[in-house]
């Protein structure tokens, strides 16, 4: 039978943390900054063009955003890198606000929307792009009838998207009864991230 000393054990244990060490440090991963937290929330409210029953096709009312994320911007002033260092994006959350209101010069451009609760949306589905064919992220089937509502997410790893430069959501709303549908009726969507990138 084979016996070890306790000065050979040791130094067996020694050489195993050695090579441990060595092969921890020539993987090639790179430190990465983690922004988007509870206490530091990263995220992006997208807004859409008041609508009204003309709008709806077949009981569906599809919105696409009138801006685009920011998060180059959001990144740069947190971390001073871009876009092209992100190696990882998740959405956190997905909120659905309901506005009404005129919106215009004279009332402050949205600042003149209110929150309303209007019954009239069955479902509510978005896509983190131009249009429908988009990956969808988030959806709430049926929807209640607050002001803001959480959305179910369907995907929350957009990291090709993000990487590939600022975008607008498309939003697609069932609509139960169009003729509902009040003037300055509209909504808003934001978005809370989870990026990293490298350090």
């Amino acid at each position: 039978m084979m016996r070890f000393s306790y000065g050979t054990l040791s130094a067996l244990l020694i050489a195993t943390l050695f090579l441990v060490g060595c092969d921890d440090t020539g993987t090639g991963t790179e430190d990465t900054i983690v922004i988007g937290t509870d206490a530091d929330p990263v995220e992006f409210e997208f807004e859409f063009e008041p609508f009204s029953a003309d709008d709806v096709t077949d009981g569906t009312l599809t919105l696409t955003s009138t801006n685009s994320d920011n998060l180059d911007s959001q990144i740069q002033g947190i971390v001073g890198t871009g876009r092209s260092d992100v190696v990882s994006a998740r959405i956190r959350s997905v909120r659905l606000e309901r506005l009404t209101g005129n919106f215009g010069a004279e009332t402050g451009g949205r600042l003149g929307a209110q929150p309303k609760v209007f019954s009239y949306l069955g479902s509510a589905r978005v896509y983190y792009g131009t249009n429908t064919s988009a990956q969808p992220v988030a959806e709430r089937r049926p929807i209640s009838d607050e002001p803001e509502v959480t959305l179910d997410l369907l995907q929350q790893d957009i990291t090709p998207i993000v990487q590939n430069g600022s975008s607008p959501l498309t939003l697609e709303l069932e609509v139960n009864d169009p003729s509902l549908i009040g003037t300055g009726d509209d909504v808003e969507i934001t978005v809370s991230y989870r990026i990293e990138v490298s350090g």
